[in-house]
């Protein structure tokens, strides 16, 4: 039984809740699969991928001059009460909040999410330790691009960076009621960004994307922020984007995004559901893995680092 055979066993096994992986280097796709009836282009819920897209987005408006650098003040923004945070504050996860345990019902229920997360900021004890916020916090981004840009976070996105890449996110996605919320977490197919009912796009979690999709972000990273001959992203901010910050559950945190492997240069977006984007800026290669939500679910680094690398990294 050779490597591959013994990784879509394990995957079967033990990784049900993935959907399909793509595997890119030098823009030669090394393997594809989906372990679901559904066709590789299927999109799936990202969740904390997001995060990390939002920071690509963040580097987007500093490059073009929509904001200053990231070391500009929250309060240029969201006025005097976050004076003293900076937008690198919130890329970092360095707030301190009035919570101690994240209030996600209050935050769904509510009419605007930015407006909430707002609210729960502690300014006075703001920037503090790394605390990583896995919904309520990396809003505050969506208000400062739409603040910046004049536009949606899913419209700056379309504009500058998806349709770049030939990948369509053409819709909204507002929830009514609680029901709407968890039949989200369990579809698949749509083409879309979750926003509140104020058409502030989620930060966290929210963006539907397909395995190619993730694999095309992946490549534009790997070739230093180039895809088909066009700039999208300088290298400066990929290279701050993944300089390690801050230690947490064994792996080091940049700018909204994960550094598996500082040495090899080396950057990755990880999600509930077994959502994974690794890029290794070195070799050029990428993973792409799309999941669905399980209560009970397995770690895809695990995963990626012990099952896919030692395969196709060379």
């Amino acid at each position: 039984m050779n490597a591959i055979t013994l990784m879509e066993k394990t995957i079967s096994k033990s990784y049900k809740e993935i959907q399909a992986i793509k595997i890119v280097k030098k823009g030669a796709t090394l393997y594809e699969n989906t372990f679901s009836d559904n066709p590789v282009e299927t999109r799936y819920h990202i969740f904390s991928v997001t995060k990390s897209i939002m920071g690509l987005l963040v580097g987007i408006c500093i490059d073009k001059g929509y904001i200053e650098s990231e070391n500009v003040s929250l309060g240029d923004f969201f006025g005097d009460r976050f004076a003293k945070i900076t937008l690198k504050d919130v890329l970092t996860m360095h707030l301190s909040y009035k919570f101690k345990k994240e209030p996600y019902e209050k935050y769904f229920t509510s009419m605007d999410y930015l407006d909430f997360v707002l609210e729960q900021v502690d300014e006075k004890k703001s920037p503090g330790k790394f605390t990583y916020s896995p919904v309520i916090g990396p809003d505050i981004l969506s208000g400062v691009i739409m603040k910046a840009t004049g536009k949606s976070v899913r419209e700056f996105a379309v504009e500058k960076l998806f349709e770049p890449l030939g990948i369509e996110v053409s819709e909204d996605m507002i929830f009514h009621s609680r029901e709407e919320q968890m039949d989200f977490y369990e579809s698949y197919g749509r083409s879309g960004w979750v926003a509140d009912k104020c058409g502030h796009n989620t930060a966290g979690f929210g963006l539907m994307l397909s395995v190619e999709d993730l694999c095309k972000i992946g490549e534009m990273i790997a070739a230093g922020g180039v895809y088909a001959g066009k700039r999208l992203l300088s290298q400066d901010w990929i290279d701050k984007m993944s300089t390690p910050r801050d230690a947490f559950m064994d792996m080091m945190y940049g700018y909204l995004w994960w550094i598996p492997d500082e040495k090899h240069g080396a950057v990755a977006a990880v999600g509930d559901g077994c959502n994974i984007l690794y890029c290794n800026r070195e070799n050029a290669l990428v993973v792409a893995v799309t999941g669905m939500f399980r209560k009970r679910h397995m770690d895809i680094t695990k995963l990626l680092m012990e099952d896919i690398l030692p395969i196709f990294f060379e």
